[in-house]
């Protein structure tokens, strides 16, 4: 059985979560593909549903000042 790509994994579960409501994170950092298109287009679907997608560092500062607080 083949594992889906990074930018397919990683939106299964961002994805469902915004449209449950919910906000949804996903480090930019965290892409395992070696295809610049596949990471690229993954990254603009999710951005494009309402994802946020900071690198890893941003999400230490959203953990100590979300969004929901500004």
């Amino acid at each position: 059985m083949r594992r889906p790509s990074q930018p397919t994994a990683r939106s299964c579960g961002a994805l469902p979560a915004i449209a449950a409501g919910h906000d949804a994170y996903v480090a930019v950092d965290a892409s395992g593909t070696f295809s610049q298109v596949k990471r690229e287009t993954g990254l603009l679907r999710m951005q494009q549903a309402g994802v946020v997608v900071p690198d890893y560092a941003m999400l230490g500062w959203f953990r100590l000042d979300p969004p929901s607080n500004r």
